[in-house]
C-alpha cells in the first residue's frame, strides 16, 4: 500500500561542533559558526556603531575619514590624556570623568580630518570641557 506523496526519510549530515579559539581574545569556543566570544562580539558591535557615526559625521562636514579603533589610539598614547598629562582610568566608561575618550586635535567642526594622526587620548572631563574650543597643542613630555 502506497501513501500518496510519501518519500523516504532523508538524513542530513550535520556539521560537528568543534572547539575553536575566539579570533580576538583566544578563549576556546564550542560551536561550528562561532568566531567571537560574547564580550568580544559586544565590543565589536559597539565599536562598529561608533565608527558608523564617525564616518557619517566626517562625510557631512566634508572632511577625510580614516578607519581606526579607539583602543589603538589609547595604546599608542599609553592611556595618557594629551590635555592635562595625567593617566586615564582604563576600566572606566563614559560618563566617568577619568574615562579615556578619543579627542580630535583639530575638531571636525573646524575642518580637521577624522584620522589617526588627528586624534589623541583625553579624559572624558578634559575632552568635555575643551569641547570644540579650537586647536589644542599636544603636551610636550620631555
Amino acid at each position: 500500500m502506497s501513501i500518496r506523496g510519501a518519500h523516504e526519510c532523508r538524513t542530513y549530515e550535520t556539521k560537528l561542533e568543534r572547539p575553536s579559539p575566539c579570533r580576538q581574545c583566544g578563549l576556546v569556543l564550542v560551536g561550528y559558526w562561532k568566531q567571537l566570544c560574547g564580550p568580544c562580539r559586544d565590543a565589536n558591535a559597539r565599536d562598529s556603531r561608533k565608527a558608523q557615526r564617525r564616518r557619517r559625521r566626517a562625510r557631512i562636514k566634508g572632511v577625510p575619514h580614516e578607519a581606526y579603533r579607539p583602543k589603538d589610539v589609547f595604546d599608542r598614547d599609553g592611556y595618557r590624556c594629551h590635555l592635562c598629562g595625567r593617566a586615564t582610568n582604563r576600566g572606566a566608561r563614559v560618563p566617568h570623568p577619568k574615562a579615556p575618550t578619543v579627542d580630535h586635535i583639530v575638531p571636525i567642526s573646524a575642518g580637521g580630518a577624522d584620522s589617526l594622526i588627528n586624534v589623541a587620548t583625553a579624559h572624558f572631563e578634559c575632552n568635555w570641557r575643551r569641547s570644540d574650543g579650537g586647536n589644542a597643542q599636544l603636551r610636550l613630555v620631555a
